[in-house]
């Protein structure tokens, strides 16, 4: 039986994942093949090496899933630059560090799209093009993490023959997000905002640029790649794989949302603040995966609303 660590369990991704595996226990025959380790930063702290080194040396790990990140949306990245940057290298190095030092010589590593550069020569971005330039100002600090990790990834599978993937997704979104109107992604941002402005009768205000447009993927998703790579390791044949649907205008978003809070009204400002578009290509995904289709983004949105409501005094906020 192999052993596959997860980081970041209690995360979105990681939460998902581990709803995935354990609906898959009884149908999934392959799924007994493996023991699947969703440690809690009680228990593994990636800042801390003294806590790595006891987890990895206690635990015989054959396969590590990287998903923890200190992550935010557009105000947590505007105000913690230093800490974004600094805890995700961090994090990031440990993890390499102690997957070399006990001879774990396969992983999947979860980038960002945030990783590619503000001003592209060109869209669709493609996975060659994450060091062309300066990721967003918006987002640097934690882009530059990513990227990083990616480039650190890379060297590990050249010069220690590791076999280290990433993945690159877009904007996520889903069950178990994160809803804190001060450090949420936009689609869980605008229901926390849909919500409370159901609650208040007010009008609600959105400052948004009229013609930005966001790639979105429900976490779901992601958790289910995850696993089809694991089970299928040995024929992956790149080093990073862009996770992205089609562009949606966050106007268009506004307009599903608010159709399960009709009571609500709102008004949009033009005003962007962060990036207006970063659109990446998923052709490659589509080559590798021509018979997957990602979860349709109404769908997903509306089964997050009812998500979000059943669990409003448990969720983070």
């Amino acid at each position: 039986m192999k052993t596959i660590l997860v980081t970041g369990g209690s995360g979105m991704i990681g939460k998902n994942l581990q709803d995935l595996i354990n609906s898959c226990k009884e149908s999934c025959n392959n799924n007994t093949e493996f023991l699947w380790l969703f440690p809690r930063s009680s228990e593994l702290d990636l800042l801390s090496n003294e806590s790595i080194d006891k987890y990895f040396f206690e635990n015989k790990i054959d396969f590590i899933v990287h998903l923890a990140a200190n992550v935010g949306g557009l105000f947590k990245n505007l105000k913690y630059k230093v800490e974004m940057f600094r805890e995700n290298i961090i994090m990031n190095e440990n993890i390499l560090f102690y997957a070399h030092k006990y001879n774990i010589k396969n992983g999947i590593f979860c980038c960002s799209t945030c990783i590619f550069p503000a001003n592209p020569s060109k869209y669709p971005m493609t996975e060659e093009m994450l060091m062309e330039g300066y990721p967003h100002d918006s987002n640097a600090s934690y882009g530059y993490a990513k990227r990083l990790m990616y480039f650190q990834c890379q060297n590990y599978n050249k010069q220690y023959n590791r076999k280290y993937i990433c993945i690159t997704p877009c904007n996520i979104y889903g069950k178990y997000d994160n809803f804190d109107l001060n450090n949420s992604h936009v689609v869980a941002g605008l229901i926390h905002k849909f919500h409370l402005a159901s609650i208040s009768d007010e009008i609600l205000t959105i400052k948004t640029g009229l013609d930005s447009m966001r790639q979105l993927i429900n976490a779901i998703d992601i958790s289910k790649i995850i696993k089809n790579m694991i089970f299928n390791f040995d024929s992956i044949n790149y080093s990073n794989i862009i996770l992205a649907d089609d562009d949606i205008f966050i106007v268009d978003l506004i307009k599903i949302i608010s159709k399960k809070f009709p009571a609500v009204k709102y008004e949009i400002i033009n005003d962007e603040q962060g990036q207006g578009k970063k659109t990446c290509s998923n052709e490659l995904f589509k080559s590798k995966y021509p018979n997957y289709e990602y979860i349709n983004i109404e769908f997903g949105v509306f089964d997050t609303i009812e998500w979000f409501l059943l669990n409003y005094q448990d969720i983070r906020k």
